[in-house]
């Protein structure tokens, strides 16, 4: 079988020297802690930054006041056995109920549109661009600001 090649949008929310990611799911031990950007699907005929505004709100309940395009990173990848391929456009983004959304505490579970729930988790900076923790896609540090 074919695959097909995702387009995502994804979302930079920093808050001081922390970053707001999904905890990847079903990650062997010994992969340490394995993070991604949070967003989502790009529907056909959808601006990219119009989908990221609405899976945020979808997702975590929250408004985006300001968008700005970072760049784009190809994503090519195999998990749990399987290959996958993603164009993802990332974005850092201002979000009004920022404070609201820290307050929801270090860890807390977000549930999708399609009802399958993950983790999200407010992370030191730090942890990403000294190695102890990965943040996906490959290659996403480049194109965030304050690497």
């Amino acid at each position: 079988m074919i695959g097909r090649i995702r387009a995502l949008a994804l979302a930079y929310i920093r808050l001081h020297d922390e970053v707001l990611v999904m905890q990847v799911p079903d990650m062997p031990a010994d992969a340490g802690l394995c993070c991604r950007l949070i967003g989502g699907g790009i529907e056909f005929g959808e601006p990219s930054e119009t989908a990221l505004c609405r899976e945020l709100a979808e997702e975590l309940g929250v408004t985006v006041t300001q968008a700005h395009y970072l760049g784009t990173v190809e994503n090519i990848f195999t998990h749990q056995g399987r290959p996958g391929h993603e164009l993802c456009q990332i974005y850092t983004v201002e979000i009004e109920q920022i404070a609201a959304l820290r307050a929801r505490g270090d860890a807390f579970e977000v549930t999708e549109e399609n009802l399958t729930n993950y983790t999200a988790l407010w992370r030191p900076w730090d942890d990403f661009t000294s190695g102890r923790a990965t943040l996906y896609p490959d290659n996403v540090l480049r194109l965030l600001p304050g690497v």
